[in-house]
């Protein structure tokens, strides 16, 4: 039972790591709309927010792994599982801020570039899995 809490907690984790930087994209005008900021600025601001949350997350999460997972098998799972946390997240989301004005409604671009994130991401997490099993079993 206690695997199969870990795992969630890291698949959780690894639904914010790819929700924030969508969220920050699409969003792009409506935090420049609600702060009074430049949206080159916003976008400058959004970039240097992804980068943080993708370096921290990465790190953080082999560092998890590493420290939790006593079947290293089990870390596989979260290729999938972090899917249901993804869209639990949206879904809460866009009921707590639904788009009521349609200066915030995202180009069709932008949901282009936010399903490639979306289809790439399952390698990411295999990378990330990989790096923590063989730094874990390397020990």
């Amino acid at each position: 039972m206690k695997n199969f809490i870990r795992l969630n907690l890291i698949s959780f984790i690894y639904s914010i790591s790819i929700l924030v930087p969508i969220e920050l994209t699409i969003n792009v005008l409506r935090i420049s709309r609600l702060t009074n900021l430049d949206i080159d600025t916003v976008s400058i601001l959004s970039l240097l927010v992804v980068i943080f949350v993708f370096l921290v997350s990465s790190i953080g999460i082999v560092f998890v792994i590493r420290k939790w997972t006593e079947v290293p098998k089990w870390v596989h799972f979260s290729v999938i599982l972090w899917f249901p946390y993804f869209i639990l997240l949206v879904f809460i989301g866009t009921s707590l801020f639904p788009a009521t004005n349609l200066e915030d409604i995202p180009s069709a671009g932008t949901g282009l570039l936010a399903l490639g994130m979306l289809v790439a991401f399952p390698a990411y997490i295999i990378f990330t899995n990989h790096l923590a099993i063989s730094k874990a079993q390397s020990k």
